[in-house]
This record gives structure tokens, sequence and C-alpha cells, in this order.
């Protein structure tokens, strides 16, 4: 199973406080799953490739230029895309343990 997160800067940017809890968050993903996935813009993903987070995919032409007032919209335009099971987490999610999905 895929785990998602999005990231867009609509209403807060990409700083060492995001940074700190979307790293924690992929991390301990990627402990219980393979397929940690991040869709965002261009700008942001620049930022996360140069400090080496390990995402297994980081998707940055399908929010690029997306002039959207609000965090949610985002993820509803990541979730039309999917074409295999998904999990969408937020960045300040944190998993401690696999979780038991009848998929």
């Amino acid at each position: 199973m895929k785990i998602i997160h999005t990231f867009l800067p609509v209403t807060y940017e990409l700083d060492k406080r995001i940074l700190y809890l979307m790293t924690a968050s992929m991390l301990l993903a990627k402990k219980y799953y393979d397929n940690v996935v991040l869709y965002t813009d261009k700008k942001s993903a620049k930022i996360i490739r140069e400090i080496g987070l390990p995402y297994t995919e980081i998707n940055d032409t399908l929010l690029d230029g997306a002039n959207i007032g609000t965090f949610t919209v985002p993820k509803m335009f990541v979730y039309k895309e999917q074409k295999e099971p998904f999990l969408h987490i937020d960045i300040d999610s944190l998993i401690f343990k696999k979780f038991n999905l009848l998929i």
C-alpha cells in the first residue's frame, strides 16, 4: 500500500518546524510501509530533495502552479490521481505501528 503526503505552501511556508514534522512522519511511515510518496510544488520539492529526505517518490508536477487558498483541495487532486490502494496521512501524522486495513 502506498502512503501519501501532500504539501502545498498555502497557509504556511516550508520552514524548519514543518520539515521536522514531515521528516518524522515520513521516516515512521517508511518503517512500516515501503512506498511513501510526496506530492508538492517544485519549490518545496527542491528543498526536500536537497535535504535528502528518502521519499520513494516526490511528485512536483501535479500541484505545481496551483493557486489554491486552502490545504484540503490539493489533497483532493492527489486522491483523484491514485490508481492503487493508498493511505493519505498529514505531514504531522506519526505512525507507530502498521495499520491492519482490510484492502
